[in-house]
C-alpha cells in the first residue's frame, strides 16, 4: 500500500469511527430521554408517598400547610387549638360524628377534665371522614377507657357549635377547609390518652366534577361527586384556583379528559375482596385500571404536584395541543389491532419519508432491566399500614424466565409508591415497572414535512427496511421543526404487553419479544485481477455493494492453508487493493471473504470469491 493511500483510508477510518461514537451518544441519548420521564414518574410517586407519610402524623404547635387530599386517604390533621375546661357544655354535631363513652349533654366535671381540641384536616369539598384513629387505635376500642365525642366537617365556613360552647371562639370557622373538633373528657388518675391525642383521619377526598357527553357536545358537569378517578382529580387540580393551576374550562381539551376517565374507569378485575374502614369494612368491589389516592403538599409546586397526579396512570400524557389546549391522553389497548388504531392514517412513515442519516434506534440495557420490583405502599385494606408487593414472585415461572435472560443476575428494585393504596393496583404497579423496564425501545428519527401535523403524544407507525422496522407503533415524545420544515422526532415503542393486567402475572411475555441483529452482508463481490489505477503495486481489486441496512464498513480476509481466515483490513469504501504477500504462490487460488460490519461491531455472514494471484 502507498503511503498517499494509507493515509487516506486512515483518515476516512477515523472520520467514520467519529461517526460511530456520536451514532452511539444519540442513541444514549434517546434513551436516557425516554427513560428520564419514566424515572421523574416514579419520584414523583415516591415523593407523594414521603407526603403521605408526613401527613398522617398530627401536627401541633408549628405552622404547616393544609393539603389536598383526592381518594381514599389517612390524616392526621393540624391541631390549631386546644383548649381545658373543668365541665363540658352541650353542642350539636358536624356532618360526621365519632362517640365513645360520652353522652352529648351538659356534665359537671373536677378541674382540667376536658380537653377540646380543632383539626384542619385538608382543603374542603371532600366526601367526609369515614372513620377516626385516636393514639392508633380505633376511636371505640373498648379496652382503653376512651371517652370523647369528635365531630367532623367536610366544607369550611362553619364553627363547630360544642367548641363555641365551651369557649373557643366561633370565628373559628375553617374557611374552604374540611376540619374537626374533639372533646376529651380526660380520667387524672389513669392517663388514657397520650397527651395531647394523635389523630387519624380516614377520609374519602374532594368531590371532583366529571365531563359530559350530549349530543356531540363535550361539558364540564354543574355537580360536586366523589371519585378517585386520576383524569377528574388531575381536571380538578387544573381548574382550581385555591390551590391548583386555576385554568378556565376553555383552556382545555374536554374531550381528552373525557376519553382518558372512561379509560381510567374501565373494570380490569370484578367482584375482588377488599376491608378496611375507609371501605366499609370487609366486602368486594370491581377494580378500575386506575386510581388516585393522593395527598398533595400545597407547598409543592403546581408542575410537581401534577406530575404526582399523573404518576398514577401508566404512559399517560398531558400535552399542549394545536389548539392552546391542556390535553390528557390516556390509552389502554389490549390488543395490537387496537394500538394500530390509535395511530392517525396521516402518520405513516417508510423509508421514502425518513431522513436516512438521522434514524437511531436503542433498546434497554442490561443494566436498565429490572427482573423483580416490590412496590410498598399504605394498604387501606389494613387502615393504611405500610404493606408491598412484589412481582413477579420469586421463583415464579416469569422471574425465572427473566433469571435465565439475564444470566441469573438479580436486577431488583424497591420503591415506596403514593396514588395507590390497594394490593391490586400495588402489585399492577410493580409488574408494569418490570415488564417496561425490559422493552423500552426508544427511536429518534427525522422525517420529511409530512410529520408537520403531528403533535407530541401522537402515535406513528414505522416501516423502515433500512432499519430492520417493520409495522410499528410508537409515541412522540418530542418534535423539532428544522429550518428545512423537516420534523426531527423522539419516539418509544408503545408496547401494550407491558401495560398490567394485559398479561397473566405469571407469563413473563405474551408474545416473546425477538430482536433481529442480523447483518445484511455485502452482494457482487467481484475479484478484477490486474494493477489497478488507483495503486500500481497491487496485484487486484475487490469490489462490491455494500449493503443498505446502515453498515459502518466492510472487512477483508482471506483463507490460509490451515482454512482459517486472516483479516486483511478494513474499508469504509466498496473496494480493496489486493497485493502480493510472500506466503502466496505465483498463480496460488486464494479464496478471499468480504464481511459487512456495523458501528457495534456485529458483522455480517461472509461472501467469497475465489482467484489466481499473480
Amino acid at each position: 500500500m502507498g503511503i498517499e493511500t494509507w493515509v487516506i483510508q486512515t483518515i476516512l477510518f477515523a472520520a467514520s469511527t467519529v461517526s460511530a461514537i456520536a451514532q452511539q451518544n444519540k442513541m444514549k441519548k434517546a434513551q436516557a430521554a425516554a427513560q428520564k420521564k419514566a424515572v421523574a414518574r416514579a419520584a414523583a410517586q415516591a415523593a407523594a408517598e414521603d407526603k403521605r407519610k408526613g401527613f398522617e402524623f398530627t401536627i401541633s404547635g408549628e405552622a404547616a400547610a393544609i393539603p389536598v387530599a383526592y381518594g381514599k386517604n389517612l390524616l392526621g390533621g393540624i391541631a390549631v387549638k386546644h383548649h381545658i375546661t373543668d365541665s363540658y357544655v352541650s353542642g350539636t354535631g358536624g356532618d360526621t360524628d365519632f362517640t365513645q363513652s360520652f353522652t352529648n349533654s351538659n356534665i359537671g366535671g373536677t378541674k382540667n377534665e376536658y380537653l377540646h381540641t380543632q383539626y384542619a384536616i385538608c382543603h374542603g369539598g371532600i366526601e367526609g371522614v369515614q372513620f377516626v384513629t385516636v393514639d392508633g387505635l380505633d376511636y371505640n376500642a373498648s379496652d382503653k377507657g376512651f371517652r370523647h365525642f369528635i365531630r367532623t366537617y367536610r366544607d369550611g365556613g362553619v364553627a363547630d357549635a360544642a367548641s363555641t360552647a365551651n369557649g373557643i371562639p366561633s370565628t373559628n370557622t375553617f374557611t374552604g377547609t374540611a376540619h374537626a373538633a374533639a372533646t376529651f373528657r380526660l380520667n387524672r388518675d389513669e392517663p388514657q390518652y397520650g397527651g395531647s391525642p394523635q389523630m387519624g383521619f380516614l377520609v374519602k377526598g374532594r368531590r371532583v366534577r366529571a365531563v359530559e357527553l350530549n349530543t356531540g357536545v363535550y361539558s364540564l358537569s354543574t355537580s360536586y361527586v366523589y371519585s378517585n378517578n386520576p383524569a377528574l382529580c388531575l381536571l380538578d387540580y387544573m381548574l382550581n384556583a385555591d390551590f391548583g393551576r386555576g385554568i378556565t374550562v376553555a383552556d382545555l381539551d374536554l374531550q381528552s379528559f373525557y376519553d382518558a376517565a372512561v379509560v381510567c374507569g374501565t373494570t380490569v378485575s370484578t367482584a375482588r375482596a377488599i376491608s378496611g374502614a375507609v371501605n366499609g369494612g370487609v366486602g368486594t368491589r370491581d377494580i378500575p385500571l386506575y386510581e388516585c389516592n393522593i395527598i398533595l403538599d400545597t407547598n409543592d409546586t403546581i408542575r410537581d404536584n401534577i406530575e404526582n397526579i399523573m404518576s398514577t396512570m401508566a404512559m399517560a400524557e398531558l400535552t399542549w395541543s394545536s389548539e392552546g389546549k391542556y390535553k390528557l391522553l390516556v390509552e389502554y389497548p389490549t390488543s395490537q389491532v387496537e394500538v394500530d388504531a390509535l395511530v392517525d392514517a396521516g402518520h405513516y412513515f417508510t423509508d421514502d419519508d425518513i431522513i436516512r442519516d438521522n434514524i437511531t434506534l436503542s433498546w434497554p440495557s442490561a443494566s436498565d432491566r429490572l427482573n423483580q420490583a416490590t412496590v410498598s405502599f399504605s394498604n387501606e385494606h389494613e387502615d393504611f399500614k405500610t404493606d408491598s408487593m412484589t412481582w413477579p414472585k420469586t421463583n415464579s415461572t416469569a422471574h425465572t424466565t427473566y433469571l435465565t435472560e439475564d444470566n441469573q443476575q438479580p436486577f431488583v428494585a424497591s420503591a415506596s409508591i403514593g396514588g395507590v393504596t390497594d394490593p391490586y393496583h400495588a402489585l399492577a404497579t410493580a409488574e408494569q415497572a418490570v415488564r417496561q423496564s425490559r422493552s423500552m425501545v426508544t427511536l429518534a428519527l427525522t422525517v420529511t414535512k409530512k410529520g408537520l401535523s403531528i403533535e407530541p403524544g401522537d402515535f406513528i407507525n414505522v416501516t423502515s427496511t433500512l432499519s430492520n422496522i417493520s409495522d410499528e407503533v410508537y409515541r412522540v415524545q418530542s418534535i423539532e421543526v428544522m429550518a428545512d420544515f423537516t420534523v426531527k422526532l423522539s419516539c418509544y415503542l408503545f408496547d401494550y404487553t407491558s401495560l398490567a393486567w394485559n398479561v397473566n402475572d405469571d407469563i413473563a411475555y405474551s408474545v416473546k419479544p425477538t430482536y433481529d441483529f442480523t447483518v445484511e452482508p455485502v452482494t457482487s463481490l467481484v475479484y478484477t485481477v490486474g494493477r489497478p489505477d488507483g495503486d500500481h503495486t497491487a496485484l487486484a481489486e475487490l469490489t462490491w455493494t455494500a449493503p443498505i441496512d446502515g453498515s459502518f464498513k466492510s472487512v477483508v480476509y482471506y483463507t490460509n492453508g490451515d482454512g482459517d481466515l486472516v483479516i486483511m483490513g478494513e474499508t469504509s469504501n466498496n473496494s480493496f487493493f489486493i497485493y502480493p504477500k510472500d506466503i502466496w504462490a505465483d498463480a496460488e487460488s486464494v479464496t478471499f471473504t468480504v464481511k459487512a460490519q456495523t458501528p457495534f461491531g456485529r458483522l455480517s455472514t461472509g461472501v467469497d470469491v475465489t482467484n489466481t494471484v499473480v
